[in-house]
């Protein structure tokens, strides 16, 4: 539905679609598939560094599990801060449901398997549902003193907050009301679609956020190094840097030049060591120690 709506005027690529998410809170549904929170994270850090690396710098994460929900916020500022991308993440219901169509109940405590998601099942895939089984699955959460979501909560599995595993009212869902809330969800996605792509990147570098420096009386030692991309890598060099070009050091990477350090063109957020080795662009997700 949502590429089919999207107006000319608007360059959107839709990436694939990622099946298998972070669902190890439905760990004990036998059948369940999930990935855990550090392959997950790798993964679609991965392809968010692909894209960077094509040239896009703009990425809206849509999300349909709250299970992924913590790892899209650690993946957008993942992507921010290692390819300085603008990554926006949104779930499809961010911008609430159509007025009147849901109870107070169902918004509040239907947040699986209610009446908002089986309407929407309903609505795309009517042969998946089995409306008989359908019941008012009602959530430990009304009771319980600390919620599952919501500014604090605790650390809850699905089985936690109903033994079937869901919660809402899925005994009032429909089609028509999955019809209804699928349309609002599209629109509501097109107005986000319209504001990144009038968004300024202006500012909005890479960080770099550590490099391994030598000096001649300690060990390898670290400290925060901005760099926005390859080109500045070489102008911070050229200034603040003298290649040492018969001296080499040997890393996991092949051999490097070694730069000795000049203080007396230090900018403020170098500290004065005596040597130091810039790690090659791009970084990797641990910076090596120099020998």
């Amino acid at each position: 539905m949502l590429a089919d709506s999207i107006p000319a005027e608007l360059d959107v690529r839709i990436l694939p679609l990622q099946a298998i998410g972070k669902s190890n809170e439905h760990l004990w549904a036998p059948g369940t598939l999930t990935l855990s929170a550090e392959n997950a994270l790798r993964v679609w850090q991965d392809i968010g560094l692909s894209v960077a690396r094509a040239g896009v710098r703009k990425l809206l994460i849509v999300n349909s599990h709250g299970g992924n929900a913590d790892l899209i916020s650690i993946l957008a500022r993942e992507l921010r801060v290692r390819a300085g991308m603008l990554a926006v993440r949104a779930g499809w219901g961010a911008f609430g449901m159509p007025d009147g169509l849901y109870s107070e109940q169902e918004q509040r405590y239907g947040i699986h398997g209610g009446d908002v998601e089986t309407s929407l099942v309903l609505h795309f895939r009517p042969e998946m549902v089995d409306m008989s089984r359908a019941e008012d699955f009602r959530s430990t959460a009304e009771k319980d003193g600390i919620p599952p979501t919501g500014p604090f909560g605790y650390g809850w599995i699905a089985s936690d907050l109903n033994p079937h595993g869901v919660v809402g009212e899925a005994n009032l869902a429909s089609a028509d009301k999955g019809h209804r809330t699928a349309g609002k969800m599209i629109r509501d996605m097109l107005g986000l679609l319209h504001q990144i792509a009038h968004t300024d990147l202006d500012g909005m570098s890479p960080v770099i956020p550590l490099v391994w420096c030598v000096t001649e009386q300690s060990e390898p030692l670290q400290f925060p190094l901005y760099r926005p991309c390859a080109a500045h890598y070489a102008a911070i060099c050229r200034s603040y840097f003298l290649p040492s070009s018969h001296k080499r050091t040997r890393t996991e990477s092949g051999e490097l030049p070694v730069f000795g350090f000049d203080p007396s063109r230090s900018p403020p957020w170098l500290c004065p060591f005596w040597r130091v080795l810039p790690l090659p662009w791009p970084w990797p997700d641990r910076p090596w120690p120099c020998g």
